[in-house]
This record gives C-alpha cells, structure tokens and sequence, in this order.
C-alpha cells in the first residue's frame, strides 16, 4: 500500500534488532512515538518519511509505518 502526503499512520512497534538495524538510524527519542497516531508530511526519496507528531524531527521508515482511515480514529 502506498502512503501519501496527508495519510494518517500508526507508527507500529520494533523489535531491538529492527532498531539496530534501521535504515537511518533509530535514536532513542524515537521510542515515545511508537503507538502513535500521526499524519506524513513529507515524503522524499528511499521512504524517508517526516511526520506531524515529532514535527519533523525524525526520518521514519515505511516498514513500520501503516495507514489508518480517518474512520478509525477516535476523537476523545
């Protein structure tokens, strides 16, 4: 499934060896966004993906990354 700009994504949890083996590298501040409902807003080359939730920060990877629909959501 490809994502686009504007998908919402849940960031799906790692195993330590995915983490150490991370295509660009996982930092530890990465881990409190494991869970987390976000939107990508920025796609560039190789899967690099910047999401809503770290503000960019991080350069994530679509191997754990996977859409939701907006019906999926809930709102609190």
């Amino acid at each position: 499934m490809k994502l686009e700009v504007g998908d919402y994504v849940i960031i799906e949890p790692l195993s330590e060896d995915q983490k150490q083996n991370y295509p660009f590298g996982w930092v530890p501040g990465m881990d409190k966004f494991i869970g987390t409902i976000t939107k990508i807003t920025h796609i560039s080359t190789n899967f690099r993906y910047k999401l809503e939730c770290d503000a960019g920060r991080y350069v994530w990877h679509n191997s754990h990354l996977k859409r939701i629909t907006k019906s999926k959501i809930m709102l609190f």
